[in-house]
Parts: C-alpha cells; sequence; structure tokens
C-alpha cells in the first residue's frame, strides 16, 4: 500500500510535513502525486526556489499539451491576419490553454502568480479588438512580468493596448479626458480604493494619459502596438498627488505619473496586500498576523517592496517561507477555493487526462468562472461570500467527471484503484484524504467517506466513485 494513504492528517504529523503540505497548498492549484514527491525529495527551500525561476523548471508535457495553438506567440497583427471575422476561435483558445497550464504545468507557482496578475490586472475578452490584443497582453505583459519587478509590471500595463482599449484609451483626449483608465490606475492598480487621492488627482492622472492609445486597424503602423499622438495630448501643466507637472511634458507626464505611482508606500502595501491575501488568507492581508519579531506579515511585505525596488519574486518568495508559513498556519485559516481553483485542483489530484481543453469551458461556465470573463475592472473576487453559492455546482462537476459523463475528460474507476495503489475498501477513506488532500483531510470527513463505503456489503467500483464524489464535496477539498 502506497505510505501516503497510511499516513494520518496533521495531528500525527511531524511538523516539516505540516509545513511542506501546507506549501504545496497555496503553491500549486492543488497536490498532484508528482508534485508531491518532488517536494519530498527536494525539501521545502530548495523546491520553492525551484518553482520562483520557473524556466528552470522543465515543462514538456505542456508544452506538448499546446502544441494545437501556434498563435500563441504572435503579434496582434499577424492574429488578426490569421483570423478574420472577429478572432472568436482565439477567445475560446485562450481560455483553454489558461486550463490546460493551471492543470498540467510543472511551474505551477508561476502559474498561480499569473493568476493573482490576471485579476489585479483584469482585462476580459469583451474589450474592443480584445479577442486580437488580449493574447499578446497575456504573453508580454502579464507572463513576462509575474514575478519580475512590480514598476516594471506597471510601465508595461499603462503601454498595453489590450488594457488602454478596455478602458477607453482611444476616447482620453485633450480638452474631453476620458478618465476610466486614471481611475483604475489609482483605484485598483496601485493606491487602492479612497486612499489619500482625490477626483481632482484623477482627473489630473487622466489629462497625462492623454493622446495614449494603440494602432487600430484603420491607422498607419502596425496594428496593436502602444502610440502616442502628441496633438491628441492635454499639454497643459498639471498637478498629480502634490507633484507639480511643468507644461509642455508630452509622453513623458505619463512617465512621471508611472514613477510617482510605483515608488509609493501606498503601491506598497496594495501589491503586499494581493500577495498575503492570495497566498496566507484575509487575516495575514488586513495585517493581523504578526512574525515572531513583531511585525505584522503585511509591513514586512511593504518592507520589502520598498526596500526591493518592488521585487514580486522576493515578495513571493517571503509570503511562502517557512517562517512566515508557521506564524500563519494556513491549514487553521483555510480559505474556500474559487471554482476555477476548484475544478483545476481536482483536474491535478485525480489525475485527468483534459482530452477537449475547450469543451472544458463550457463545464467552468456551470461553476461561474471562466478566464478571462469578469467583466469589471477589478478581476474575479477572492472571498468567501462571493463564492459561496457555487458549492451545489461543483459537486455537480465532481459527480460528472468522476462518472465518466463529462465529454471533455477522461478518468475512471480504474484510474481511482491506480491511485489508491490497490488499497481496500478498508482504506479507501484513507486513501481519498491521500489523493484529493496529501492526507490533510478532517478526520471527519475521513470518517464520513468511509462510513459511506461500509454502508455497502460488497464494495465496488461504483463505491469508490462514491467515495472520491464525497471527498470532492468536502469541506476539506473544497479549502485549501
Amino acid at each position: 500500500m502506497n505510505t501516503a494513504i497510511k499516513s494520518s492528517r496533521l495531528p500525527g504529523s511531524t511538523g516539516s510535513s505540516v509545513l511542506r503540505r501546507g506549501l504545496l497548498g497555496r503553491a500549486t492549484f492543488g497536490h498532484r502525486r508528482v508534485a508531491r514527491e518532488e517536494l519530498d525529495t527536494l525539501g521545502y527551500d530548495a523546491w520553492l526556489d525551484r518553482q520562483l525561476e520557473p524556466d528552470s523548471v522543465a515543462d514538456g508535457d505542456l508544452d506538448v499539451r499546446l502544441a494545437p495553438y501556434p498563435w500563441l506567440g504572435r503579434t496582434p497583427s499577424e492574429l488578426r491576419a490569421q483570423f478574420t471575422g472577429g478572432g472568436w476561435a482565439l477567445s475560446e483558445g485562450s481560455k483553454a490553454v489558461r486550463l490546460l497550464r493551471a492543470t498540467y504545468s510543472e511551474r505551477q507557482l508561476f502559474e498561480r502568480v499569473v493568476d493573482l496578475w490576471n485579476d489585479h490586472f483584469n482585462v476580459p475578452f469583451t474589450a474592443q479588438d480584445a479577442n486580437y490584443l488580449r493574447p499578446y497582453h497575456e504573453r508580454h505583459v502579464i507572463r513576462a512580468h509575474a514575478l519580475g519587478k512590480f514598476p516594471d509590471f506597471l510601465w508595461a500595463v499603462m503601454r498595453s493596448p489590450a488594457m488602454g482599449a478596455y478602458l477607453d484609451q482611444d476616447s482620453n483626449l485633450a480638452g474631453d479626458p476620458n478618465e476610466n483608465f486614471a481611475r483604475e490606475l489609482l483605484e485598483l492598480h496601485t493606491l487602492g480604493e479612497g486612499n489619500g487621492y482625490t477626483e481632482n488627482d484623477v482627473r489630473e492622472v487622466a489629462r497625462c494619459f492623454t493622446g495614449w492609445g494603440y494602432v487600430r486597424h484603420w491607422q498607419s503602423g502596425e496594428f496593436g502596438t502602444f502610440r502616442f499622438d502628441p496633438a491628441l495630448h492635454d499639454d497643459g501643466p498639471k498637478n498629480v498627488l502634490g507633484h507639480a507637472l511643468p507644461a509642455g511634458g508630452g509622453e513623458a507626464d505619463g512617465a512621471i505619473v508611472h514613477r510617482i505611482l510605483s515608488r509609493d508606500p501606498r503601491t506598497a502595501r496594495m501589491v503586499a496586500f494581493k500577495i498575503a491575501r492570495t497566498f496566507l488568507g484575509q487575516e495575514a492581508a488586513d495585517g493581523q498576523v504578526m512574525l515572531p519579531t513583531g511585525e505584522s506579515i503585511l509591513d514586512r511585505l511593504v518592507r520589502i517592496y520598498l526596500g526591493t525596488g518592488g521585487d514580486i519574486r522576493a515578495m513571493v518568495r517571503e509570503a511562502l517561507s517557512q517562517g512566515t508559513l508557521t506564524a500563519v498556519a494556513p491549514w487553521r485559516r483555510r480559505k474556500l477555493k474559487a471554482p476555477f481553483h476548484f475544478a483545476v485542483s481536482l483536474l491535478r489530484a485525480t489525475e485527468a487526462r483534459v482530452t477537449s481543453p475547450t469543451t472544458a469551458i463550457y463545464a467552468l461556465e456551470g461553476l461561474g468562472q471562466v478566464p478571462f470573463e469578469w467583466p469589471d475592472p477589478d478581476g474575479y473576487p477572492d472571498d468567501v461570500d462571493s463564492w459561496a453559492g457555487t458549492l451545489a455546482p461543483r459537486w455537480k462537476f465532481a459527480s460528472n467527471l468522476l462518472n465518466g459523463w463529462a465529454s471533455w475528460a477522461d478518468v475512471d474507476a480504474a484510474d481511482l484503484s491506480a491511485l489508491c495503489a490497490g488499497a481496500g475498501p478498508p482504506h479507501w477513506g484513507r486513501c481519498v484524504s491521500a489523493v484529493l488532500t496529501a492526507g490533510e483531510m478532517e478526520p471527519g470527513d475521513v470518517a464520513q467517506v468511509q462510513s459511506f463505503v461500509n454502508q455497502s456489503s460488497a464494495p465496488g467500483a461504483a463505491d469508490l466513485i462514491g467515495a472520491f464524489e464525497l471527498g470532492a464535496s468536502s469541506p476539506s477539498f473544497q479549502t485549501y
């Protein structure tokens, strides 16, 4: 029998085992046998450091799965030339690729961070020209900067044609400024809502970005590239957050705004808040969890931002360090998985084969969370109240997948039995715990699964499937 099946949950585990499983639950989209074995082999720090250098992690299996999407590296101009009629296939393909990356990539921590930034700098496929602009934005803005320096990231976002198209930069003109981009830049991307800026600051920032846009298909130049038009720029003097900008600044007005915002301690706190909430939970993000030094985890992350020039990798490293995870003990303050996270974690744990990624998107629609479809600039929510009503659809999703009723994926009783390494019915409760949660399932949940199995006089394949359904519906699996 697999030794993981014999292991008890946290109270009976060693401290290092608790930390490793806690790390795996936060630095990945869900437990998977190969990832667990790799973490146990490398040890906590070596595994974390390796994940923080994603280019060093081979990802051949994912590369094979992404081969049907050769357009991933192409420019907006090339995409528009190839995909006529609006490029709907690019939207559907991008969502399928997101599912594949989250499920199968060995660079799991990177994909988790990408998910964080896709919501922080949300650009849905509903924006104008998004089918052509957003795939490039994903590659050259989000993924290129996800673990880099936040000021560089912010600059790329400011000049992103996809973001500009979504937030109406094409109608931000001298004499008639559109405040959409400026407002979200201050409220969502940097300082935080109501955090010391005024409506006048919003107007002044909007003036700074007049004339910023992208080359449209009827204009000269390469479609989908950044464009500054000095004829549309308000070149008068401005005042942003107490900083006087003289007249005649031109495109440099936006660069000055970038410098002001990227160095502001309020921006540092916003970034720290998002990282802490994603990986450690709301209490840590609110500054309520303290390190042994007497410093809150949030303040520690803010200090790293300010001391490193906004090094995201360093902040994530600290958030997931052994000392921080020990202080937070997130297994005692578990977060409800968002629907996408839940779906991917089940696919990963059961080692399901996604045979039709595009069709799988329709299953995610039933859960209420499809990549790149949140219509508002704030991105998908990260709180229990927003997702508590999705539990019934999750149970249906698990039932369809595990019973072989999903046309887009393949997993059966023989696969589940193999994951149990031959364990018989008396051990199926612990098997489900080991497979789905690396042995972290609450004892009460394990007992319920085993009780379900024991109700059958001769447990068989259907009972094993039912045991996994029950485990996937348990509070232990719904949270992390």
